[in-house]
């Protein structure tokens, strides 16, 4: 496909400034009715572009990508226990390192010099895990169920470490026995993007919030145009392509964007049709990012509360609100070029249209089905975690039917953006020498306006 901005006679800032100065986005294009793409939406070809996309999980699997469903439930049946009567988990207390089942303060509670404040279940689930009897009734069926899930993400993960490491493929699962004992804790280690259930979050209230947003996008402009702008200090802002007038082609979306945290917008900032619901579904997703901050924090040899406490992680919460108008001519632009996220974490909620691709192993777009809340890791908490966390770039397909998801990043804010400074986590004698050098958030976005991937830039 040709660069745009090389034609002669085409003024391409001309047609980006009466595009913005309608501030009717995206939405009013399709309202106009256009029936091609304008030129300022043609994005070049992908060179991943030609490497078909993957939709069946079985055909993911076969090739070593594919989007890790994460149960919750876990987490919380875990609660369960640890909440019970003292009466209830005494029966499973025991320093006896024979059973499988056990239940106990600090395994090594004589040895250590000083005790952690923390209780432990612990089950050796494999080779010869326990009888269903052994298991606490409250989480007996979901570890059962669970363990075996991540038993096959740890195929998936063993399979990409042992080619990463010049052996074959089934070297560290299967020569290498590294999958035969497997405990379940309380956290574990993540490929980078992942979809998680049974995560607390009512349906009733992902529903709400996507119709609201719905309705916002679809009402008359002259009801949008009132919140478009591009002033980054407001707190609630409608726009289309928050880089119009610097990315190379824009994308085929508009966007509600609203600071929350850590100081919100007053209610009467936000569109009437999604203020009530937006409150409520950011609360929601805030206590689900403390969740999951917890175990990936353990998953990293770190205290609980490292990430969500020490770190900020979830300090700062913008909230993107995207509306993708159905396409005319989709194979010619895209909903969301490929990126990858400057956040903590992001929790993405998307309707049942679908779209949204990954970019996993063997450089091949792997299609993110709907059906359940989508998380991924950000650039900063891959630096953090050195390299051992993934930030997955990721892009949006155009398509003929309207779209809609919503986009909560946990990101730096405010003076921390600019005077904390994040880097890797490397302590103790044992500690990984860094692969990336320290920054500032601020040091960190700016890296981002040229277009080259900005973690090449910090990396050691």
């Amino acid at each position: 496909m040709a660069d745009a901005t090389a034609s002669a006679g085409y003024d391409r800032l001309a047609e980006l400034k009466a595009f913005d100065d309608t501030k009717a986005g995206v939405k009013g294009l399709v309202d106009a009715g256009v029936t091609a793409v304008p030129r300022i939406f043609h994005h070049p070809p992908d060179p991943h572009h030609h490497a078909p996309s993957i939709t069946h999980p079985d055909d993911a699997a076969a090739d070593s990508s594919s989007i890790p469903v994460i149960d919750l439930r876990v987490a919380s049946r875990a609660e369960l226990v640890a909440q019970a009567p003292a009466e209830a988990r005494r029966p499973y207390y025991t320093r006896d390192a024979a059973r499988r089942v056990k239940y106990s303060s600090n395994y090594d509670l004589f040895q250590a010099p000083a005790a952690s404040w923390r209780d432990t279940l612990f089950l050796e689930m494999a080779p010869d895990g326990p009888s269903p009897e052994e298991i606490p009734p409250a989480c007996r069926d979901i570890v059962f169920e669970y363990t075996r899930q991540v038993q096959s993400l740890c195929g998936v993960l063993l399979g990409l470490l042992s080619e990463a490491l010049g052996l074959h493929r089934g070297y560290l699962e299967h020569d290498a026995g590294c999958r035969d004992g497997l405990s379940v804790k309380a956290a574990s280690e993540t490929a980078g993007f992942f979809q998680v259930v049974n995560h607390g979050i009512p349906e009733a209230a992902m529903s709400a919030m996507l119709a609201a947003l719905r309705r916002f996008n679809e009402a008359p402009a002259e009801a949008r145009r009132p919140y478009y702008t591009r002033d980054t200090a407001r707190r609630v802002k409608y726009s289309s392509n928050y880089d119009l007038f610097q990315a190379p082609a824009a994308s085929w979306r508009d966007t509600l964007f609203l600071e929350m945290a850590p100081d919100g917008p007053s209610p009467e900032e936000i569109p009437p049709t999604c203020r009530d619901i937006v409150f409520e579904y950011t609360s929601q997703v805030q206590s689900l990012c403390s969740v999951l901050l917890g175990l990936l924090s353990e998953a990293l040899g770190l205290h609980r509360g490292y990430l969500e406490h020490d770190a900020g992680c979830r300090d700062g919460l913008g909230v993107a609100a995207h509306y993708y108008p159905p396409c005319p001519e989709p194979h010619l632009t895209l909903g969301a070029a490929k990126h990858s996220d400057p956040t903590f974490l992001t929790v993405l909620l998307q309707d049942g249209v679908g779209g949204l691709q990954a970019l996993l192993g063997g450089g091949r777009w792997v299609d993110v089905p709907p059906g359940a809340l989508v998380v991924n890791v950000g650039d900063f908490l891959e630096i953090m975690s050195n390299g051992r966390l993934k930030s997955v770039e990721h892009r949006v397909v155009a398509s003929a039917t309207a779209r809609v998801s919503v986009a909560c990043f946990f990101k730096p804010y405010g003076p921390a953006a600019s005077t904390r400074v994040y880097g890797p986590i490397v302590e103790g004698d044992d500690a990984e020498t860094p692969r990336y050098r320290s920054f500032t958030a601020v040091e960190f976005l700016r890296s981002r306006l040229d277009g080259r991937p900005p973690l090449d830039r910090f990396r050691l």
